[in-house]
């Protein structure tokens, strides 16, 4: 082909600044090109003698001149004029770019919602909870102050409530060295045995992480070797037998029944009593697990990460946060160190595609209410190392009953659960894109308020559509639990449709997922909702008094009640009789009180009156009642039961007020 046939490229003298600042080509067409047409936005071409001025100066500039007509406002005031609910961004009123001129949408002076680190601290700082915070307070009550929502967390005297931070430490950490399996051993052989498939009953199915016959080696190698005394018998490396100590503690928990949490019992998370001897054998046993733990916390071996990542669900199980936090931490970095090496081979492990995905989903969850950014840099890897997925190389079944029941029900299984973690892996994937696009400060359109609004719902309406797409496409097998063992107390109609019971079959074998996780998978989806839509709820608190005459108004409140429905549809999700400690009730905690915290400040309101639902104030006593119940695990959870009590109050106050005006 000759130059010749090339069309001639068209020129354009000079772009337009919208199609400058983006970089595209503009076609220079009056009184609008065709890209500021589309996007409905002033089409603005700068004088072509006028001298250039970068981005972050042209920002500095419109601040200024927001100031400049502040100060210029409240002189009107003082002189008995009425102040202007219009500002000009720019420091010229060139009638093309002047944004009172007929047909164009005017620019408002408004505040913007600020970026932040974390959901819940964030929510807890807003100035109105404050102010409603200082308006309950008499001499007579007593509650500790906290800078965020999250310190109480991290407090010395909250972290010495396990025995093992006090106590001494073992004189050994080999297994059969416990006095309490010295004792009628055959009989500690079998229940330890027993203990291994409860773990894998009850546990595992949460996070799984390991599979039972690599557990039960283990433990065959060291009930061989320390009981049966066969030095012929290999020694079990120092990663893998904590990672049998770990698993037997969560078991231990598992079945003293202490994980089931109900508000009528008065649950106790380490029992002191001496007759407990189980409950004597699961401290012990922690014990040596964290002497293990320590020893090997340099270790970077799959089954070192894997036991980390045990002993931070045994410790969130156990209501010890900032334990918890160091174990998830620490195992987030040992996954990013292996995955920045295994990402250079062809092929990536079964277990190192769980363990990483089931870190990165704890961490960002656990995280999430401390820092919207993992600190560990696992984030780094996620679009290299591939999800689990099931194959018959990495699930061998004996060739001898290749069609049995039991062969069918492994594949089943672990079809399952490679489905739960992929995922969960990309819904959590896509809360953290929300965090970074709609909560980072680095994104230019946050800096320009001018146009916040519309932008905040464009990005919002792009969010939303994928966020309904994920849920619409889930498989309708990680939704179906025959056997109903979490009642649901509250109405959850307004559910997206694959959200609603649906059942399935997997190679025709009836499988049905854990409740628990079914719930989880619900509450992911108001979460998404809530989370994409809050920015809308601060934008009109932080406007209150000129949101009226705002031209985005309608809109907004169509997305501001997408954010309350989502706060009331995750409340309701989690108003069970009983709850499950072992999946880590922290950060749901912490999103129950945030939600419940917006929907009283909502109350306060007369435009959200008609957004929020009729029953509010029920849904607001099932949040402190949520809380309550996750405070039989998280004693700190009691703090913030205090805080709602308070803002409760205020708030009724206030309306009482504003009724009798």
């Amino acid at each position: 082909m000759s130059y010749n046939q090339f069309p001639n490229r068209r020129r354009v003298i000079q772009a337009c600044v919208n199609c400058r600042m983006r970089k595209t080509r503009c076609d220079a067409a009056q009184p609008r090109c065709g890209l500021c047409a589309s996007q409905n936005v002033d089409c603005v071409y700068r004088d072509a003698k006028q001298p250039k001025i970068d981005y972050n100066t042209q920002v500095l500039l419109e601040r200024m001149q927001l100031l400049e007509d502040r100060i210029l406002s409240s002189n009107s005031v003082s002189h008995g004029q009425r102040a202007p609910l219009e500002a000009s961004t720019t420091s010229h009123h060139d009638p093309q770019n002047d944004s009172t001129a007929e047909g164009r949408e005017p620019v408002f002076e408004v505040q913007i919602p600020l970026s932040h680190t974390a959901n819940a601290n964030h929510v807890f700082s807003w100035s109105l909870v404050q102010t409603l915070l200082s308006e309950n307070v008499t001499d007579e009550q007593d509650l500790l102050s906290y800078a965020d929502a999250t310190e109480v967390f991290f407090q010395e005297q909250q972290n010495s409530k396990h025995p093992s931070t006090t106590s001494q430490p073992p004189s050994s950490w080999k297994l059969y060295d416990s006095s309490h399996c010295r004792s009628s051993l055959y009989d500690s052989i079998a229940r330890l045995r027993d203990l291994i498939h409860l773990y894998f009953a009850k546990v595992n199915i949460f996070f799984p992480l390991l599979l039972k016959s690599d557990i039960l080696k283990i433990f065959d190698m060291v009930t061989a070797r320390e009981f049966y005394e066969e030095n012929d018998t290999p020694m079990v490396d120092m990663p893998r037998y904590g990672l049998l100590l770990v698993v037997l503690c969560l078991a231990l928990l598992s079945s003293s029944g202490q994980s089931d949490i109900c508000l009528e019992a008065n649950h106790k998370t380490f029992p002191n009593s001496s007759n407990n001897l189980e409950d004597q054998l699961r401290s012990e046993l922690w014990c040596k697990a964290r002497l293990i733990l320590g020893y090997i916390s340099t270790d970077m071996s799959l089954e070192a990460a894997q036991a980390s990542m045990l002993a931070s669900i045994y410790m969130g199980a156990s209501g010890a946060v900032a334990e918890a936090f160091h174990w998830a931490h620490a195992t987030a970095v040992k996954c990013e160190t292996m995955a920045r090496l295994q990402s250079k081979n062809d092929s990536i492990s079964y277990g190192f595609r769980r363990l990483y995905w089931i870190s990165f989903i704890y961490e960002c969850d656990f995280i999430s209410e401390i820092s919207i950014v993992s600190p560990s840099g696992i984030a780094r890897y996620e679009d290299k190392i591939p999800y689990p997925a099931f194959t018959a190389e990495s699930h061998p079944i004996s060739p001898s009953v290749p069609d049995s029941s039991e062969a069918s029900s492994i594949r089943s299984q672990e079809e399952l659960v490679a489905f739960q973690i992929t995922t969960n892996s990309a819904i959590r994937r896509f809360l953290n894109t929300i965090n970074s696009v709609v909560y980072d400060d680095k994104e230019q359109f946050r800096t320009r308020r001018s146009n916040y609004a519309s932008w905040l719902l464009r990005i919002s309406e792009d969010l939303w559509s994928h966020h309904s797409a994920i849920y619409r496409n889930l498989p309708d097998f990680l939704l179906s639990n025959p056997s109903q063992d979490v009642p649901m107390t509250g109405d959850d109609t307004n559910s997206p449709a694959s959200l609603q019971s649906p059942t399935a079959r997997i190679q025709g074998i009836p499988v049905g997922n854990n409740s628990w996780n079914i719930l989880r998978l619900k509450g992911r989806y108001y979460a998404g909702q809530y989370i994409i839509h809050r920015p809308f709820i601060e934008f009109i608190v932080l406007n209150i008094d000129n949101f009226e005459s705002h031209p985005c108004k309608d809109a907004v409140l169509k997305r501001s009640k997408s954010c309350l429905d989502g706060c009331t549809g995750f409340i309701k999700v989690f108003d069970v009789q009983t709850v499950n400690s072992l999946t880590c009730l922290f950060p749901t905690g912490m999103v129950t009180f945030t939600m419940t915290i917006i929907l009283m400040v909502a109350t306060i309101f007369p435009i959200f009156k008609d957004l929020l639902p009729d029953d509010v104030e029920d849904v607001i006593l099932a949040g402190k009642r949520n809380l309550a119940r996750f405070s039989q695990s998280v004693a700190e959870f009691s703090w913030h039961i205090e805080i709602l009590e308070r803002l409760d109050v205020a708030r009724r106050n206030r309306i009482a007020r504003q009724t009798e005006l």
